[in-house]
């Protein structure tokens, strides 16, 4: 709480800085930058008293370091840092000076962007001053300080130990990390592939995990390293059975948990005796991640619904599915406490992405009580893990920028021109860029709230256009440039919507019962829009000015039954639809295909890709896979690399602009790093 806010006035991005500000100060020190006493005592330090500087707390700190801190907590608003890009130049000529802590100026450095999501630290400090709260007596410890990223931790059972997952060498490998030593050993260089998501078994001498080598699917092998087996072909997110006999994984996986293209994942149940696999039947459409309950009664698992993301809980054998949450927020991550009295989940009810509990009955799965906050003082905090006696939980702390960006393009040589130049700079992640047809206004959506903006090319007079509690995404703009077509979950579902440019006209264009889709774009006419079930299964031609379905038209790809196509952009001479296809189950292995209207035929771009985007001349393509950007020649079926980005991502979604002389697309920045709670004696 800021002392505006104490006081009961309006706030502006200058609030955002001064709880970032806090968060700062706690990250360098240790301590609350207020008195955590009572309530009554933190009212009063935030309005009058001034703490003193970090260097005055850690003595390791650079002086420079107090100059800044305490000036994102002035009292008064006006001496404060009047934006987040003042405060982020302060940071980087401190960086210059080379003081030691460099992982907090990392942060530092990545977090002003996003300063909004960490007004949570009073929270944080009021949650841990309850009795009934697990937090009580923790304490937070910062485990990992690789570059990169480092999720999916996984504690030993004696809580000695950790496996995670990092990217800090290229590909994603497995490590493991004895607590209080700084020695990390690589359990899986040698495969050279992707190694994701371990789990340790309830003995703590095997890990399971996916592994891309031999095609994919679920491997086990000792926890201290050594030979791999495959156990499954396919599937995600292993977790064991308390009896060690059985392993749980969902068919798929995500990304994100608040962005996912497939909603039909299934929980599978491997018996690693018998080698058998079998559906656990009863869950709902989609369900994701489970995380079996101490006692091996429940599994619990998260999933999406009508464009909500809920927590289940059914029976280990199947059936007595019971629902856990039912809300509009981003609930995942489910995980039993170690005593099966409380379900341990990730959820944006509090406003940033932190960690809740709730009591449930793990024979019955009936909910006993409300969720209640579980808050660490991180911005992001998800993917838990617990010891055996419940002492000890790890989690990643994640801090992510998305900011659109624009290069210029040679169209004839079919090269970039210059060096990138940023056009969103902020505390909203701005993605799925598309350029108006006159070339001025850039249209792209936020993560986080999801709402729509409108902006001009070189990002000034940004203007929103939607403002709710609705998720709404991908815009793309019509072709007479009067109206903005995206996806909304407003229905209940996801559907097609319009809006025209100014946020007024707002209506559904497609209606399809029980079904959400993708928004492709519209025709060269501006006739029509082009869109895909969230299965993939048929893409469907809608018009957007004729009465709900009698204008859609279906058009099937021909694929195998496994494989998923969706659309993404009209040729501009409309005979052609690009997309990507996708095999169900791999989220590693898109390509980037072409749709013929008049053949019926369908064409692969070779290598991986998603969400192309024509070029005028209707043969070349502009996409992305991973941090890189690709141009493709469908004629010649050669493709070239643009960009790379490495180690930062490219955002899914480019616009091409300017006839065809920029390209603009949303980098994405994330740091994310393994810490542990010890919540003391029991």
């Amino acid at each position: 709480m800021s002392p505006e806010q104490a006081r009961g006035e309006a706030v502006d991005a200058r609030t955002d800085l001064y709880s970032f500000g806090g968060t700062l100060y706690h990250m360098l020190t240790g301590r609350l930058s207020v008195d955590d006493g009572t309530p009554d005592a933190m009212l009063a330090a935030i309005l009058h008293a001034r703490p003193p500087g970090p260097s005055t707390i850690n003595p390791r700190l650079n002086s420079g370091w107090d100059r800044i801190v305490l000036k994102a907590l002035e009292k008064d608003r006006q001496a404060r840092y009047q934006s987040a890009a003042e405060m982020e130049t302060d940071l980087l000529l401190l960086k210059r000076k080379r003081e030691r802590g460099p992982v907090v100026l990392r942060y530092a450095l990545t977090a002003v962007a996003v300063c909004a999501v960490t007004a949570g630290f009073i929270w944080y400090s009021l949650t841990r001053s309850s009795g009934d709260s697990p937090l009580t007596n923790a304490v937070f410890t910062q485990f990992t300080e690789r570059p990169g990223q480092e999720l999916h931790p996984a504690l030993a059972p004696d809580g000695t130990s950790l496996v995670f997952a990092s990217n800090s060498e290229g590909n994603w490998d497995l490590y493991l990390q004895k607590v209080g030593d700084k020695a990390v050993l690589n359990l899986t260089a040698a495969s050279g592939v992707d190694n994701t998501q371990p789990a340790l078994s309830p003995d703590g001498k095997r890990l399971a995990f996916r592994s891309e080598r031999d095609g994919g699917g679920i491997f086990v092998m000792p926890a201290s390293g050594g030979a791999a087996t495959r156990v499954a072909d396919y599937g995600y997110h292993p977790a064991w059975s308390p009896d060690g006999r059985q392993i749980a994984c969902s068919t798929e996986s995500y990304l994100r948990p608040d962005s996912r293209w497939w909603l039909a994942s299934q929980i599978h149940l491997i018996g690693l005796a018998s080698g058998r696999t079998h559906i656990l039947a009863g869950t709902a459409p989609d369900a994701l991640e489970p995380s079996w309950s101490p006692h091996g009664s429940r599994i619990a698992y998260w999933g999406a619904e009508g464009g909500r993301r809920d927590i289940w809980t059914i029976s280990a054998t199947g059936g007595d599915l019971m629902p856990v949450t039912h809300d509009d927020y981003v609930d995942w991550n489910a995980v039993w406490s170690p005593d099966g009295r409380h379900l341990y989940f990730s959820s944006d009810r509090g406003g940033s992405m932190n960690l809740w509990r709730v009591r449930v009955d793990e024979r019955s799965g009936k909910v006993l009580g409300a969720p209640e906050p579980v808050t660490t003082p991180s911005p992001y905090s998800g993917y838990m893990s617990f010891s055996r006696d419940g002492r000890r939980m790890a989690y990643a702390h994640l801090v992510r920028t998305a900011n659109l960006r624009k290069v210029g393009f040679d169209f004839q040589a079919g090269r970039l021109t210059n060096t990138t130049a940023p056009v969103t700079r902020g505390l909203r992640e701005a993605v799925r860029p598309d350029v108006s047809p006159d070339g001025r206004w850039l249209a792209f959506n936020a993560w986080g709230k999801e709402d729509l903006f409108i902006g001009r090319v070189d990002g000034s007079d940004i203007r929103q256009i939607t403002n709710d509690l609705y998720k709404d995404r991908t815009p793309r703009w019509s072709r007479d440039g009067r109206r903005i077509a995206f996806i909304s979950n407003r229905s209940g579902r996801y559907e097609i919507w319009v809006v025209n440019a100014d946020g007024s006209g707002l209506r559904p264009i497609t209606r399809y019962a029980g079904r959400s889709v993708s928004n492709g774009g519209w025709s060269p006419d501006g006739t029509r829009v082009v869109c895909s079930f969230n299965g993939g299964e048929v893409a469907y031609l809608v018009e957007p000015d004729a009465p709900h379905e009698s204008g859609a038209q279906p058009i099937s790809p021909p694929l195998e039954s496994t494989q998923l196509f969706i659309a993404n952009d009209w040729s501009p001479d409309g005979k052609r639809i690009a997309g990507f296809v996708s095999r169900r189950g791999d989220l590693s292995r898109h390509s980037v295909a072409v749709y013929s209207l008049d053949t019926k035929a369908i064409q692969r771009v070779p290598g991986p890709g998603t969400f192309p985007r024509w070029l005028n001349d209707g043969r070349r393509l502009v996409y992305t896979h991973g941090s890189r950007m690709y141009l493709a020649d469908i004629m010649s079926g050669t493709v070239r690399e643009l960009l790379s980005v490495w180690p930062d991502e490219i955002e899914t979604g480019v616009a091409v602009a300017d006839h065809d002389r920029a390209v603009y697309y949303t980098q994405v920045s994330t740091e994310a790093d393994i810490w542990l709670v010890d919540f003391g004696p029991k």
